[in-house]
């Protein structure tokens, strides 16, 4: 399962951003690598807060303009998996150093490395998985250990939710349609660095900035919907409960 995850997330990484995804599978094998060799020391997590980080500032300096408009590069999916890479580094060692419940650890970061070493494939697994790589969510370490090895909910008992997920994306397509229809109609990014821009009053600014910044979340709103239908259908976003029942 770890190496079908990885397969297929790095094949929808590469559609999105072609050989821009080197940087994403560097950091990954790297960090990877380093868990595996010197994970749960304090070492591995500073290096990987650094690291991983200082990759993604960089790589923001690196963004381009084209015809008014950020281009769509692989820094929105390093961000992503900046918070993933960090957030195993820390579980690993939390896990290896047996920090208690009462230091104000999560109960995810508690359990995140169980009684099997960490292995590469798995890490690779984790990062590249499909639904979860482009723009989130973010899952536990722990959490997606517990759905590859099956214990995450009964099976007999609860499916992947097909009907929520269908609701969702339908919202999301609802959402696209009134994107693509009054995009034409919204200034670009370079309108709002012009003179033309600048000579309006203060007030029409607040406006004008206010419908740019609404339509261009939207985008992030699309695909938030989107991969929480992905991850419904697949089933990776349940959570028990404690009487038993799962959400």
């Amino acid at each position: 399962q770890h190496l079908l995850n990885t397969i297929t997330g790095i094949a929808l990484l590469y559609y999105c951003y072609g050989i821009g995804i080197v940087h994403l599978l560097f950091d990954i094998c790297l960090i990877a690598v380093l868990l595996k060799v010197a994970g749960g020391t304090i070492g591995s997590v500073l290096f990987t807060w650094f690291w991983v980080f200082g990759h993604l500032l960089w790589g923001y300096t690196q963004q381009k303009m084209i015809d008014g408009y950020l281009e769509n590069d692989v820094t929105l999916s390093q961000c992503v998996l900046t918070l993933k890479l960090i957030g195993v580094a820390t579980s690993v060692y939390d896990a290896k150093t047996g920090k208690k419940a009462n230091e104000k650890s999560s109960v995810d970061s508690l359990f995140a490395l169980t009684s099997s070493k960490i292995q590469v494939l798995e890490v690779m697994g984790f990062c590249c998985l499909f639904c979860t790589s482009i723009i989130g969510p973010q899952l536990s370490f722990h959490h997606y250990r517990e759905f590859v090895n099956g214990t995450l909910y009964d099976r007999e008992k609860v499916r992947g939710n097909v009907h929520y997920a269908i609701n969702r994306a339908a919202l999301a397509v609802f959402y696209l349609a009134i994107f693509f229809l009054t995009n034409p109609y919204v200034p670009s990014t370079a309108y709002y660095a012009s003179v033309e821009f600048a000579m309006q009053s203060y007030l029409k600014k607040l406006f004008l900035s206010g419908v740019f910044f609404f339509f261009l979340f939207k985008r992030f709103f699309i695909g938030w919907l989107i991969v929480e239908a992905a991850c419904a259908s697949f089933g990776i976003s349940y959570k028990a409960n404690k009487d038993g029942s799962y959400e």
